[in-house]
């Protein structure tokens, strides 16, 4: 896990974000974001899921007893409902759609 940057797919994640057509400040940068989106995740999975009630305790607790976040209060069932897997997905197609946006610039 601490070496996932290192291995043979990490070494490679350079040459695809070349090939996508990205300026070399622009591959230093996404390639930095992708370690830290998909190793970070992986690495916060293993130490507890990320997307679990209790690590939201906090949130949904404030947001039930604020009367300044009503749209907050009433995202909490749905809230509690996305999975580690939705928000992980999440991530990843905003940092493709990154990519795609800073190849078109």
């Amino acid at each position: 896990m601490t070496r996932g940057n290192h291995g043979p797919g990490g070494l490679r994640l350079a040459e695809v974000l070349a090939a996508a057509g990205l300026d070399e400040p622009a591959q230093a940068c996404f390639y930095l974001v992708f370690l830290d989106v998909v190793l970070g995740r992986a690495h916060r999975e293993v130490h507890g899921d990320p997307a679990t009630p209790e690590r939201n305790a906090g949130i949904f607790e404030a947001a039930r007893a604020s009367s300044a976040a009503p749209t907050l209060k009433a995202l909490v069932p749905h809230l509690r409902a996305v999975t580690a897997d939705e928000v992980f997905d999440a991530e990843f197609d905003l940092l493709v759609g990154a990519i795609h946006a800073a190849r078109r610039q």
